[in-house]
């Protein structure tokens, strides 16, 4: 418990101030809500003063652990401490703080060896990173500190995993690398209302090859609100050193889940052309995507 103690009180962060003062809160977190929880490596925690601009953070472990804070009003949120594509900004304020990805482009989800015309983007849509797991939880209203006290946090998981299978490929050997772009998702969270951005981001991913089975993950946001719909688009590098796109819209799909909810899209029966070629004609590529339509099936 010192050390805890010691350690909280040495990590903060507050505005305007240089000497932490000594009043303790014991910060706990209850994971039994949270969505098939892998405890993060730490978390978190920030206090913000009712009654000024000033706010605390302090960095502690996913069992909990102690902070200093003066007595007054606040509101308080918390956060895992280790994402890695993830970035949190808008510190100034408890209603601001906001968890976004960064940009990266379509062709960062296909090996970089792979040359020629990128994929091409089936929206105008700006392309972030997966954002990976992002663990958030608030206080429920205001916490009036007058004393030493306890705080329990209920995190829960605000980056939902889609699932993504296409099976029953025709001609699944003929594929040398595939990936993906889902697109009508939203660019972040405001962690303290749990409220999604509306702005819209294309999220891509890339899937592995098993037989007649193309398979992978991706974390999100979720879909943004009010967005005119969900396109999945299957790029596909095949050995002849040809590409094919395939576009599909998951609007229902990705639509009629609960919010936060993971998610598995499934799509059967696409057709790629026969090849045998060995994929060494992928390095100089065809520059051209072809565009391919065909019936969606779920």
């Amino acid at each position: 418990m010192t050390a805890l103690l010691w350690f909280a009180v040495s990590s903060c962060i507050f505005e305007d101030e240089g000497v932490c003062p000594e009043t303790s809160v014991h910060i706990g977190f209850d994971w039994d809500t949270a969505y098939n929880a892998e405890l993060p490596a730490g978390m978190a925690v920030l206090f913000y003063d009712s009654h000024s601009p000033d706010w605390w953070r302090f960095d502690v472990s996913s069992y909990g652990g102690y902070a200093a804070l003066y007595p007054g009003t606040y509101s308080a949120l918390s956060f895992n401490n280790d994402m890695s594509t993830a970035v949190v900004n808008g510190y100034d304020s408890s209603s601001t703080l906001f968890v976004t990805s960064r940009e990266t482009r379509l062709a960062d989800a296909a090996t970089p060896s792979l040359k020629g015309a990128p994929p091409p983007r089936t929206s105008e849509e700006p392309v972030h990173a997966q954002p990976g797991t992002v663990y958030s939880a608030s206080l429920d209203g205001d916490l009036a500190l007058t004393g030493n006290t306890d705080v329990i946090f209920t995190p829960r998981r605000i980056t939902p995993r889609y699932r993504i299978i296409f099976d029953n490929i025709v001609n699944a050997s003929s594929a040398a690398e595939v990936s993906v772009g889902l697109s009508g998702m939203s660019a972040g969270i405001y962690m303290y209302t749990g409220v999604r951005s509306g702005a819209c981001v294309t999220i891509p991913g890339r899937l592995g090859i098993s037989g007649d089975i193309f398979d992978g993950e991706l974390s999100s946001f979720g879909p943004a609100p009010e967005n005119n719909g969900n396109l999945l688009s299957l790029y596909v590098w095949l050995l002849d050193g040809k590409k094919q796109v395939f576009t599909f819209d998951v609007s229902d799909t990705v639509g009629s889940a609960p919010p936060g909810a993971d998610l598995t899209i499934r799509i059967s029966g696409i057709k790629l052309p026969e090849t045998h070629g060995t994929g060494g004609d992928m390095q100089v590529g065809v520059d051209n995507w072809e565009y391919v339509d065909i019936e969606l099936k779920n």
